[in-house]
Parts: structure tokens; sequence; C-alpha cells
């Protein structure tokens, strides 16, 4: 009886020996890819001729070398693997990447080279801290990289990157399963003693091999379709910063020239215009954070930065339309004479809570006023003074609107002192009508001085303003 048992096994592994290493065999390569560290989880850093740098780039199928196959702005580049994952960050953050880690499609060459080139200032109202992305439930293999800046614009990958790092986790885990089921449809087709226990183990192996080629041919088949199809690019926010009309050196010196701040050069860069604010607001007992917010949420930093009010079309929540604007759309024609186009949407008489999305599709996408041409012997300079519309003048960008009057002169009057438009575009002018501002005190609060400075209730201007104030503070 014993004989008769193991000659049965023994001819069961014999005739059916083929299959069991077939599945070993399946086995061996599934393993294979599931457990070996894939390319795709590497960071390529890049060398290119035309940029001074290293450009970091989280690379999702393609090799390193062959990034150019890709995207051809990598043609000339010269890419190898980062062996060091700590290092593929920002420089600022420790790292070695001029930018990124990127998605290998959003690298444009054109870009960097038109940066250092030109050697194009930086926005210097573009406070940018990010924040670091932490899951409740984390999922093995994901690392997120933080936003980055580049140019005018918010990289940020965490979408990409938890899709990616989600797709791997289930791919692995569908594999685990297939693997399983192979094993113990193996195992059911070895030690079948009926021709139904045979089929039913046969059938369990083919679902489960079936099932590999599905998971793993549906993201073969996409890439070779299209590499796009399975690339998770990162998500690409543009900064939107008001428009200030700046003056030429021509045009600055015919309007500033008369003023008594005038120093004759009003062409300093921003980083001096702050820290003059700074040690002037120091010695007048204000908290000096406070001057350096105003300045750059207000101007940038811009001595001859003039504010069209009326020209203001960005509306986003918690910001409010600028009455110049709404006065302008409702009358429908421009500083030159030129009448709105009859396609345009007619604004609402009451831009209120009901009317509000009206009130800003009609903002964004109306025309502009064009009363951009300075005339030094006009008393309102050649802008468009008509009852409503309103101005803001230098790194104050103190307003005034038609009716304002000081000395006989357009202008506003700040406690003793008279401020011209000519004294607002320089410096010292500027700086002096800013802290003379009546909530600009010593013992104000940061929060108080802005809702006064602002005037009318504007939240998303105020939490701009707190939040270049928190970060004045966080530097010391």
């Amino acid at each position: 009886m014993q004989s008769n048992l193991t000659s049965a096994i023994f001819k069961i592994i014999y005739t059916r020996g083929n299959l069991f290493f077939l599945l070993i065999f399946c086995f061996s390569i599934f393993s294979f890819f599931l457990f070996s560290s894939p390319a795709n989880a590497s960071c390529c850093r890049c060398a290119h001729p035309q940029i001074e740098g290293t450009i970091c780039v989280q690379n999702d199928i393609t090799p390193c070398a062959d990034l150019a196959q890709t995207n051809k702005d990598f043609k000339d580049a010269t890419c190898t693997i980062e062996d060091k994952d700590a290092s593929c960050k920002l420089v600022k953050d420790g790292g070695i990447c001029l930018a990124g880690p990127m998605n290998v499609l959003s690298f444009k060459l054109a870009s960097y080279v038109k940066e250092t080139k030109k050697d194009e200032p930086k926005n210097e109202t573009t406070n940018f801290e990010p924040t670091l992305l932490k899951l409740n439930v984390d999922i093995p293999g994901l690392s997120f990289t933080n936003p980055y800046l580049d140019g005018n614009q918010v990289i940020i990958p965490y979408l990409g990157q938890y899709i990616q790092a989600l797709y791997k986790f289930l791919l692995g885990v569908a594999l685990i399963a297939s693997a399983i089921m192979i094993i113990v449809g193996g195992y059911k087709y070895i030690i079948a003693a009926t021709g139904a226990k045979v089929e039913s183990g046969k059938q369990m192996i083919i679902d489960a091999l079936m099932g590999m080629v599905i998971v793993l041919g549906a993201y073969v088949i996409l890439s070779n379709v299209n590499p796009n199809l399975t690339q998770f690019g990162s998500l690409t926010v543009p900064f939107v910063e008001e428009e200030l009309f700046i003056l030429s050196k021509k045009d600055h010196k015919a309007l500033a020239g008369g003023s008594s701040y005038y120093n004759g050069d009003e062409n300093i860069s921003s980083d001096e215009v702050i820290a003059k604010a700074r040690q002037v607001a120091a010695e007048r007992g204000i908290d000096p954070c406070i001057a350096e917010a105003i300045v750059r949420t207000e101007s940038s930093g811009k001595i001859g930065a003039i504010g069209h009010d009326e020209n203001f079309n960005y509306v986003r929540p918690g910001v409010t339309l600028p009455q110049a604007r709404v006065n302008f759309l409702r009358l429908r024609i421009k500083y030159s004479g030129e009448k709105f186009s009859s396609d345009i949407p007619i604004m609402p008489s009451d831009c209120n809570a009901s009317t509000r999305s009206t009130c800003a599709e009609i903002s964004k996408t109306g025309p502009l006023n064009d009363d951009l041409k300075i005339d030094p012997n006009d008393e309102y300079f050649g802008m468009d003074h008509r009852e409503g519309f309103s101005h803001g003048f230098g790194i104050s960008q103190l307003t005034l609107w038609p009716n304002d009057k000081c000395n006989g002169k357009w202008g506003k009057q700040l406690g003793s002192k008279c401020f011209t438009p000519a004294d607002l575009l320089t410096l010292d002018g500027g700086i002096d009508a800013l802290l003379s501002h009546p909530a600009v005190k010593p013992g104000n609060s940061a929060e108080a001085v802005f809702k006064a400075y602002i005037g009318k209730p504007n939240p998303g201007l105020l939490s701009k303003k707190m939040g270049a104030y928190q970060l004045c503070k966080n530097k010391k």
C-alpha cells in the first residue's frame, strides 16, 4: 500500500514536472519585478552647458542617460544617477539642485537659459516657504519632495508622487496575490486525485497568470503608446501679482524732480529700499517688519511704481475688487475716449455677495484703461482723474483720489505733512509717507496697522501682509 502511494506521488511529479518548473520560473520572474529596485525610484542629476548649476529630475521610467528620448530639452545634458537621496533637493535646503527634483516632462530649457543669460532679478514679492506634506497613513516607498519655485510658478509634485507610490504599492499587492494563487493552484494540481480537481488547480494557475499579464501588460502598453499616459506630472500653480506701472528714468525725474525729497538718483534696488524703510522705522520706534511688509506687498520696493486701481482685474477669494475698477467698468469708456465694445458684459449696479462672481468675471476679462502716458505739466500727470478713480504712488502706494488736495496741489495730507505724487515717487518721501500714516505708530500691532492701512475690509490683502510680516520675523 505504502509502495503504491509513493509510486503514485513520483509519477505525479514526473508527469507534471514541466508545469511545476514553469510555476517556479514564473514566480521567480515576478518576484524580481516586485522586489528589485526599479530605475524609476532614482534621482537624476543633470549638467547642461547652457545652465550654471545642477538640474535634478525625479526619474520615473527612462534611465538617466536616456532622458532626451522623453524630453528633447535634455539633448545636450549629461545626466547620471545621484546615489545619495539626501542630496536630491534644492541648494537652499542643503542639496545640489538648482531646480527640482522635477518630472522629466516639466523641464523647459528656455526658461533656465533666459534666466542665466540675462540675469534677471527675482521677484522679491514672492515669499515662498513650502510645507512638507505628512500623510496620516504612510505608503511604503513614498517620499514627498518639497514644492519649489520655477520662475513665477510653484511646482507642486505631491499628487504625482502620491499616485505613483500608490500604484507601485497596489502593483506589489496584486503580484503577491497572483504568486500565492499560482502556488495554491500548483499544489492542488499536483496532489489532485480526480480530473475535476486537476482542472480546478489548472484554472487557478491560468487565472493568476492572466492577472499578472493584465497588471503588468497594461502599464507596458500605455508607456509604449505614449509615455505621458504613465507619467504623473506635478501641479503648476502660477503666482499672480498686481501689475504696477513703473516709470522710466526720464519720466521719474520729470515727475519727482520738483519734490524736496528728490536726491537726484532714485534708481536703487528693492533690497536697498526695504533696508532703508526698516532703518527709518526703527529710528522712529516702529516695528521694522511692519514697514518691510507694507513695502513688499504694496510696491515690491519699486520707487517709481504707479498703481492704476481701475486696472486691477485680479480677484480671488478674500480679495475685494477696488472701487476704481468697478467705476471704470460701469462707465464703459477709456481715458482716451474709446468706448467699450458691445460684447463686453455690463457691470452690475451693486457688487455684493450675490453678484460677486459676476463682477469678478467681468473684471477679469474686461478691458484696461489707457492713461499710461505721463504728462509732468498736467496737474494729474496725465492720469485719469474722473470721479471715483484712484492711483497709488511710490513704495508706499499711498492712494490719491481726484479730490485729494493739500497746499493747493493734488496730494494727501498726513498729519502736518502734505505728500504730492512727486514726493511719493522718491525714496525718502515714500518712506516718510508710509510711516506718517495715522495707524503706523509705535506699539500698534501689525494686524491693526495693516487693517487701517488697507482701509476697507480685504481679508486677502490682510493675509498677504501678515504673511510678509511673519516671514520678516522668522528671518531674525
